[in-house]
């Protein structure tokens, strides 16, 4: 899949050329972190870039999940968080869920980082 920017909005399209409706991109890609591992089924995005590449909801606000932060990229690891303390740490409306079709643009913070597969 190749992603383009007009300026106003992303377009997809195949390796062919076809365009790609976003819709149908969130409904039928499965992204993987690195291409390993269980499929990722939400992605949280901080202010200053942080990002957690959620895998499991578990209840209570507890997930497992891929954190990688923007400033330590370097210790990026799996582990349980907890949504309700993220919120609480970085403010209520300094983290937010990362819509499934600008999922693609993920790989502008580190190459490979969230594979479709």
């Amino acid at each position: 899949m190749i992603t383009t920017y007009n300026g106003d909005t992303n377009k997809h399209y195949t390796l062919d050329g076809k365009e790609l409706n976003p819709n149908d991109l969130s409904e039928k890609t499965v992204w993987k972190v690195k291409g390993r591992g269980n499929p990722v089924i939400e992605i949280l995005e901080s202010f200053n870039g942080d990002l957690y590449f959620i895998i499991e909801k578990l209840g209570h606000g507890e997930v497992f999940c891929y954190a990688r932060l923007y400033h330590m990229a370097e210790f990026a690891e799996w582990g349980y968080n907890n949504i309700r303390i993220l919120k609480e740490a970085y403010g209520e409306n300094k983290i937010w869920r990362v819509p499934k079709e600008n999922w693609c643009n993920i790989n502008t913070y580190e190459k490979n980082l969230l594979m479709e597969v």
